[in-house]
């Protein structure tokens, strides 16, 4: 299988790719993006596990994008 970027690994090429980091800030950098890598585990698998818990015998894939959509509008909130 194929693995697939996250939105903060796309994030940190982004960085490292197209702009010019000081030295003294590269370590700072690093520490907040394994922070962010962590996180972003957590949520993953923290929704997954909410998904478990649905109702599959109701689930389609318009059911699957609202549930998905619900739960992350309540757990961080509208953009």
């Amino acid at each position: 299988m194929e693995n697939k970027q996250t939105a903060v690994e796309w994030l940190e090429k982004q960085i490292k790719d197209h702009t010019i980091i000081k030295p003294a800030l590269i370590n700072g950098f690093e520490i907040l993006l394994v922070e962010a890598k962590a996180m972003e585990k957590e949520q993953i698998i923290k929704f997954a596990m909410h998904l478990h818990q649905v109702d599959m015998s109701k689930t389609g894939t318009d059911i699957l994008m609202e549930e998905a959509e619900e739960y992350y509008n309540e757990t961080y909130g509208k953009i």
